[in-house]
C-alpha cells in the first residue's frame, strides 16, 4: 500500500495486523504516523517497522522532528520496541 496512514486508514484497519511496515516518505511524519498505527491497533507485538532515512543529524540529544530524531528517540526509548540502526553512506535505516 502506498500513501499516508490517514489516507489509508480504512484499508489498513481491514488488513491489520501487519508483520512488516516500511516508512519511506517525509521523516517529519514518521513519529505521528507510527503513533496513529499504534492507536488503531495496526502495530502489534512482533511487527517489524523499518523507517528509511533515519539519522545523519549529528546533533547529540536532538529531538527535532524534521530530521527524524523524534521518531528515533521514541522507538529507542520505548519499552515496546527493540531497535537497531543500519548506516548507509549518508543516513540509516
Amino acid at each position: 500500500l502506498c500513501g499516508t496512514v490517514v489516507d489509508l486508514q480504512r484499508s489498513l484497519e481491514k488488513l491489520a495486523p501487519f508483520d512488516f511496515i516500511f516508512l519511506d516518505h517525509k521523516k517529519m511524519l514518521y513519529l505521528e504516523e507510527l503513533q496513529r498505527l499504534e492507536k488503531w491497533g495496526i502495530v502489534q507485538p512482533g511487527t517489524v517497522i523499518v523507517a528509511d532515512n533515519i539519522g545523519g543529524c549529528n546533533r547529540g540529544g536532538c529531538h527535532r522532528i524534521r530530521c527524524g530524531c523524534s521518531y528515533a528517540t521514541y522507538v529507542r526509548t520505548s519499552e515496546q520496541y527493540q531497535t537497531c540502526n543500519f548506516w548507509g553512506t549518508r543516513d540509516g535505516i
